[in-house]
């Protein structure tokens, strides 16, 4: 069976290696109709590339209005655990 690269179809193990996600992810998603967009070509589920990006966008994480863009990230210890800022009183 030969594919073709630049089909904008996509089959579930294909979209789910362009969202990064299990294929089983995707299929939670549709079954709770909460996923991209999804047709059927005879008996198969397939997904258009730039339906599954428009819907990832729509998804993306924003900061609210007047939030610092300039979040202060973890600083961790040897052990690659979380540590949490020290406020001016030496505890943790």
């Amino acid at each position: 069976m030969s594919y073709q690269l630049d089909s904008p179809f996509l089959t579930i193990p294909e979209t789910a290696v362009l969202m990064r996600v299990k294929p089983r992810t995707l299929d939670n998603l549709r079954w709770r109709k909460e996923g991209p967009p999804y047709r059927r070509h005879g008996g198969r589920i397939l997904y258009h590339r730039d339906e599954v990006l428009e819907w990832s966008e729509q998804r993306r994480a924003r900061l609210p209005r007047g939030s610092d863009n300039k979040a202060k990230s973890p600083s961790f210890d040897r052990a690659g655990r979380a540590q949490r800022p020290r406020d001016g009183s030496g505890k943790r």
